[in-house]
């Protein structure tokens, strides 16, 4: 390619700018090439520093009328901005680590791991390396672990372990024990308007212990500390 215009030094030894007949454009700092032109775009070699008050990037996609995504900065904020002009409705920020999709943020949700790999996630704490922890591989979730034994496990090596459910003054607390057919066949229930404790099997309830210890097996009428009924006599 031929050079239709070059700047140089006055000795011809360093080069600050060329501009070829094809149009491409080549400027350089200390000889070195920082920033080309093609026709495919722009490439730079270095750091790119925007000096403003409120310095912003702008993408268009030619794609989509309209659409524009923006990288903006605001005193100590950076925000990244989908769809600034609201014209797709599908539009979101996607991570990839070349070949996986490893998140998704859009209105609607935020996926992590839509790709389905065998990808682990883990979130820390102060004291806590895996305070969160996604088993990727076999499909479990540790709370203090980085390795699950079961679908979810809770575990501290230097605390007690506990889980706890809390529930309204009036309202309920419930573990249900359950099947494909029916989320809560057998249940374990704190009835916080009574303080009783509740055991159901098959739908139904089995056993009793209300606030005062008193037992119900079969009967919730409790006026012993251990009441005995047949439910079905």
């Amino acid at each position: 390619t031929s050079v239709k215009t070059q700047l140089q030094n006055a000795d011809g030894t360093e080069n600050y700018a060329i501009f070829n007949e094809n149009g491409a454009v080549n400027l350089y700092h200390d000889n070195s090439v920082k920033l080309a032109t093609a026709s495919t775009g722009i490439d730079v070699t270095g750091d790119i520093t925007l000096g403003d008050t409120n310095p912003s990037i702008t993408f268009n996609d030619s794609s989509v009328t309209n659409l524009s995504h923006t990288i903006s900065s605001s005193s100590d904020n950076l925000k990244l901005t989908v769809d600034v002009n609201g014209v797709d409705s599908g539009s979101r920020v996607e991570i990839y680590d070349g070949t996986t999709d490893v998140a998704r943020f859009a209105a609607a949700a935020t996926i992590f791991n839509e790709g389905g790999a065998n990808q682990d996630f883990r979130i820390e704490s102060n004291s806590n390396s895996h305070m969160l922890f996604v088993d990727g591989g076999n499909d479990r979730v540790g709370i203090g672990t980085s390795n699950p034994t079961t679908i979810l496990e809770l575990k501290s090596t230097s605390a007690t372990a506990g889980l706890s459910i809390t529930g309204g003054n009036s309202n309920t607390s419930d573990i249900n024990l359950g099947d494909t057919d029916d989320i809560n066949i057998q249940r374990i229930r704190s009835d916080h308007s009574d303080n009783s404790l509740q055991f159901t099997t098959n739908n139904s309830e089995a056993m009793r212990i209300d606030s005062s210890g008193r037992i119900g097996i079969g009967t919730s009428t409790l006026n012993k500390f251990l009441n005995l009924a047949d439910p079905n006599e």
